[in-house]
């Protein structure tokens, strides 16, 4: 575990602070599309997947929907993002 503390968001500053992490794998990586974040892990975890975190995704797509309408839309991405299968989450 790790806490740095950077000047900006570069895929320098998180390449540096991956590499103190070098002594773990790291298979999967979670993010908020943090600037040079895919760049940072690329080059010091090739074999690392890099996934967009959901609770970032969800309040993206809240922004962009009226207040009244939030809470609905809400329920219905938690369903979709809770959903056993992607056929279930298309339904």
């Amino acid at each position: 575990m790790s806490i740095q503390v950077g000047q900006n968001e570069s895929t320098k500053c998180w390449l540096g602070a991956l590499n103190e992490l070098k002594t773990a794998d790291i298979l999967v990586m979670c993010s908020d599309g943090l600037t040079g974040i895919k760049e940072a892990v690329n080059a010091a975890y090739p074999q690392t997947e890099l996934q967009h975190c959901i609770v970032y995704q969800i309040c993206n797509t809240l922004k962009y929907v009226g207040e009244k309408n939030n809470k609905e839309l809400a329920n219905d991405l938690k369903a979709i993002y809770q959903a056993p299968s992607e056929q279930t989450a298309l339904e």
